[in-house]
């Protein structure tokens, strides 16, 4: 049984929110990524739609660093979001007590919880995570009578759910897309949610997304909104169907429209604008 990886425990949340204790979650987005290269691991929402978690996981013991970093990502969102409630929550597997007395001297205004916890894996894989609550630090106040924002929810999945219901051609014609991406970077990895098929690599997260119809993709590539980017799309022959800006993003997406006969025969341009993608998003 080798090293618990954060990744793994950042999934198991994502797919069970309720284990932090919060009542009913729905996960709006994982590794929100920021100007500064940081990313937060998990941002939820409430059922009642009032209160904006945003989540980040610490291994080891909580240190200073990750506390405020976690203020920062807090604060962020409150700008992003405002007009929710917004609670950090800072999850630790070692809360020291000489911590939680830098919490209280230093987090007097700031609405953040700490939890301290404990992650087991079996010989056969199982991952079981138990939480205490050790400072309850909710303060902010929620207008009950205001109108609050609804967030899109983000269910995760694996592949068999998409083997369960897509046709296989446009499966394949998917798989091609992120061998395509692997060739531009070794590392990316296929995301799994039920609204889509997202990509990423340890440095950046959602590049490209892929939303599979009943006979074509949609391809979204993450990129700024220049001319010259809608024409050379247009050039290459694809049918680009137009751009979208992203809730809380700094860009947005173009959508391109792709028959299985497009990923077969334009291998070399879809890998153009793949490469595009990948050069802004690790830049910016």
């Amino acid at each position: 049984m080798g090293k618990i990886k954060e990744k793994n425990i950042q999934y198991m949340i994502a797919k069970e929110p309720k284990m932090l204790g919060r009542g009913e979650l729905k996960l709006i987005d994982m590794e929100v990524t920021y100007e500064n290269k940081r990313r937060l691991d998990l941002l939820f929402q409430s059922k009642d739609l009032k209160i904006i978690y945003e989540v980040e996981i610490q291994l080891g013991q909580l240190n200073g660093s990750h506390l405020f970093r976690t203020v920062e990502y807090w604060l962020n969102e409150r700008e992003n979001k405002s007009g929710h409630k917004h609670v950090a929550v800072l999850i630790a597997q070692v809360v020291t007590e000489r911590a939680l007395e830098i919490v209280k001297l230093c987090m007097e205004n700031v609405s953040i919880i700490i939890l301290e916890m404990t992650a087991h894996e079996s010989e056969n894989g199982i991952l079981d995570l138990k939480f205490r609550e050790v400072y309850p630090g909710e303060c902010a106040i929620v207008d009950e009578y205001k109108q609050y924002e609804e967030y899109e929810e983000i269910v995760l999945c694996d592949r068999q759910y998409y083997e369960n219901y897509a046709p296989e051609a446009l499966l394949n014609a998917a798989d091609t897309i992120f061998r395509i991406l692997k060739e531009i970077d070794p590392v990316i990895e296929m995301n799994y949610t039920q609204g889509y098929i997202g990509f990423k690599t340890g440095k950046i997260r959602g590049l490209a997304f892929i939303v599979i119809k009943k006979e074509e993709l949609i391809l979204k590539l993450v990129l700024e909104k220049l001319a010259e980017t809608e024409t050379k799309i247009r050039d290459l022959g694809l049918d680009l169907i137009g751009y979208a800006e992203r809730k809380g993003k700094k860009c947005g997406e173009y959508k391109i429209r792709l028959k299985v006969d497009d990923v077969k025969n334009k291998e070399a341009d879809l890998k153009v604008l793949l490469n595009m993608a990948h050069e802004y998003n690790t830049k910016n």
